[in-house]
């Protein structure tokens, strides 16, 4: 059983989205939200576990999700309104050290630590480890290394971000359709 001292309250369902079961959800923590990843709920009064199979940002603090057997805008109404929760030990292993956030605002991510990191792309694909960055300009671009040893350029900005997984030092953004066969 679930108890209320092993979690960390990490957001709320603001709204359905769509008809095929998508939530808005409020959160900090949306990099965290990644499919396969496991939310619970307080459902009258008894902490529930739920999986998520797929995630996408919207915003440094929200992000739409589709709950593992809710496939519908009717079956993800009756989660509108419920505050959602992370296991503490699972969430404090997806937040960054201290040493990656820059003053209190998480979304900020030294981009001098980012090399050596994996970057996937939003289905999941590998895309390659990231070499270096260029911010000399107002938009950040990665440098990344495919797997083939080719060298490609991908956009760093806040509406591609997906997430960052500190600990296995991988990045996943949102690669625009073709920008790999440039």
């Amino acid at each position: 059983m679930i108890s209320a001292e092993s979690l960390t309250e990490i957001g709320s369902i603001l709204k359905t989205h769509g008809v095929k079961g998508e939530l808005t959800v409020e959160t900090p923590y949306a990099s965290a939200l990644l499919g396969g990843s496991c939310i619970v709920m307080d459902m009258d009064g008894i902490y529930v576990p739920f999986f998520i199979n797929e995630s996408r940002s919207r915003s440094a603090a929200s992000c739409k999700i589709i709950i593992d057997g809710f496939s519908s805008d009717t079956e993800a109404r009756a989660l509108v309104g419920k505050r959602i929760y992370m296991p503490t030990d699972r969430l404090q292993q997806l937040l960054p050290p201290e040493d990656f956030l820059a003053d209190d605002d998480e979304d900020n991510i030294y981009l001098e630590d980012l090399p050596g990191f994996t970057l996937f792309d939003q289905s999941g694909n590998t895309v390659g480890t990231i070499t270096d960055f260029d911010d000399s300009t107002a938009n950040v671009v990665l440098s990344v290394t495919t797997p083939g040893q080719h060298n490609v350029y991908i956009p760093f900005a806040a509406d591609l971000f997906i997430g960052i997984d500190f600990p296995n030092r991988t990045l996943s953004l949102f690669v625009p359709e073709g920008l790999l066969d440039i």
